[in-house]
């Protein structure tokens, strides 16, 4: 894995440091020890903050795994949950809300076909 800081705006402080670490901690402590491959094409960078706190990751950042780029995102899905970098949880209510509605119309158009003695 490599880390470019070409184009990452002065003074790189926090932010570069957590990347270093980030890429120590991939690189060396999980993935190689235990024989396990990252699937660099699902892999993304969320940045956790609160909304008073700009963010740390600036999006002119290139990190590179295996010479593909890793894509920064505001929402990720992990473990059927939608993780967003606020942590207010919105988008995973809204899916959610969504699966439930759909699940409601279903019901009310099928309760139509059928007795309401069953």
């Amino acid at each position: 894995m490599m880390i470019r800081r070409s184009q990452y705006p002065a003074p790189l402080g926090k932010a570069w440091n957590k990347l270093v670490f980030a890429r120590r901690t991939i690189s060396h402590n999980g993935f190689d020890d235990n024989l396990l491959t990252l699937n660099t094409n699902k892999t993304n960078i969320l940045d956790f903050h609160i909304s008073s706190h700009r963010s740390l990751i600036s999006p002119e950042i290139n990190i590179l795994l295996d010479d593909t780029a890793v894509a920064t995102t505001d929402v990720v899905k992990f473990l059927g949950q939608n993780l967003d970098n606020r942590l207010t949880f919105h988008s995973h209510v809204e899916s959610v809300c969504k699966r439930v509605s759909s699940g409601v119309f279903l019901l009310r158009s099928s309760s139509k076909c059928y007795d309401s003695q069953v």
